[in-house]
């Protein structure tokens, strides 16, 4: 009788160094260390979304390098302010060592509806939260369009604020931005906003004191 040999190709190496390295509101771009090369025969990627049960996403065609290199990734097409796990398995005939894991929340839409109002001594900024914020950052100029770069705050709970560092007869404008939850990643990606709209608000201007009986130049 005929006599065949079959040679079984080891479990692909496990990728390490799962990393993101950016989000938007629709996209996660992500890198891995690929350890297998040509051994694995592609990338099984696991994705479980908002704290829903992992399923298999799809599968990634596998490195024709000679390991050890980078393998970039972007999930597309992604839901603002929403969460992602990934499971990243290399995969050939014998099946996977184990997987990378890594996580992210793409970014938030802006806030909407900022509104500012003078009243009783501050500037009352109210605005409406977007899915998926966990804090605000509020920005302020003295012109349009002229908010400074660096946050005059940040708001870890609400969506309102009171600026009373303020000066008489000064119109202020605002634009305030969204925080996701990517603080936590290591090192962490961008997690801010676009800006909500502008919104102004005048301060009435400092009202004299006179003595009493005072009546004005003659």
């Amino acid at each position: 009788s005929n006599v065949f040999s079959v040679t079984i190709p080891p479990a692909p190496a496990l990728a390490t160094n799962a990393q993101v390295i950016s989000v938007t509101t629709t996209q996660i771009n992500m890198s891995w260390q690929d350890n297998a090369g040509p051994v694995a025969t592609g990338y099984l990627i696991l994705r479980s979304v908002n704290g829903g049960a992992f399923t298999d996403y799809l599968v990634l065609p596998a490195s024709h390098y000679a390991p050890p290199t980078t393998y970039y990734w972007s999930d597309t097409g992604l839901t603002p302010g929403s969460d992602y796990l990934y499971h990243i398995e290399a995969q050939n005939s014998s099946g996977h060592n184990d997987y990378a894991g890594l996580s992210a929340q793409t970014l938030t839409l802006a806030p909407s509806g900022l509104t500012a109002g003078y009243s009783s001594g501050g500037v009352n900024l109210f605005w409406s939260a977007p899915t998926g914020a966990v804090g605000y950052n509020i920005y302020r100029g003295t012109s349009p369009g002229g908010e400074q770069p660096t946050p005059i705050a940040t708001v870890t709970s609400g969506t309102s604020y009171t600026d009373t560092n303020i000066s008489p007869g000064v119109t202020y404008y605002y634009t305030v931005t969204a925080l996701n939850d990517n603080s936590v990643i290591v090192p962490p990606p961008n997690m801010e906003s676009a800006p909500s709209n502008e919104a102004s608000a005048p301060v009435p201007g400092a009202v004299a004191n006179f003595p009493s009986g005072f009546t004005g130049a003659s």
